[in-house]
């Protein structure tokens, strides 16, 4: 099943040049990007997109990336999108021409909740409940992307580290993890 409807969230704080590059990599290759502001001083401005800003300090990344999706959401469904992906990206991601294509690809070829490119790996490999949990069966953490309409949210307990790792379990107890080289 292909699915051409896609979007992007990236959170930031305080890093406008690398936003910038990362929005200028994606743009192209999703319909809309969502930039999660997380308190940048100056708040980020100019860009194309839809800007949300969020004060809290410290931050809770999962519950960025969780605003992120609601986000996404609504404008999937406000347009009448049956189904999406969305990339989550860390704001110094540079995913080159194709990767979001590439990803998808994967994702919707299968039963893949979530997927990510591999470096090194020579086939695509899709991971299930009986993967094992190790560096090998979890989602590159800077750029990943997932199945939108599956309504998947990130745990909020993880606040900064392991959310993840925590999203890459799910997805390969929920119809699996897919990395593509």
């Amino acid at each position: 099943m292909s699915v051409e409807h896609r979007f992007a969230i990236i959170p930031t704080h305080n890093r406008p040049d690398h936003l910038r590059n990362c929005v200028d990599a994606i743009k192209d290759q999703v319909e809309r990007v969502v930039i999660i502001d997380n308190a940048s001083t100056p708040p980020v401005h100019g860009l194309p997109g839809v800007i949300i800003r969020n004060p809290q300090q410290p931050p809770n990344l999962s519950a960025l990336w969780n605003q992120g999706l609601e986000a996404v959401e609504i404008m999937a469904r406000f347009l009448g999108h049956e189904a999406w992906d969305v990339a989550i990206l860390n704001d110094d991601a540079l995913p080159y021409e194709g990767w979001m294509e590439r990803v998808c690809a994967g994702i919707r070829g299968t039963t893949a909740l979530a997927g990510c490119t591999m470096p090194g790996l020579g086939a695509q490999v899709v991971h299930g409940p009986g993967s094992g949990h190790h560096l090998g069966t979890r989602v590159t953490g800077w750029a990943f992307v997932l199945r939108g309409e599956t309504g998947v949210r990130f745990d909020e307990q993880f606040q900064w580290w392991c959310g993840d790792d925590d999203i890459s379990a799910y997805a390969r107890n929920n119809g699996g993890l897919v990395m593509v080289p």
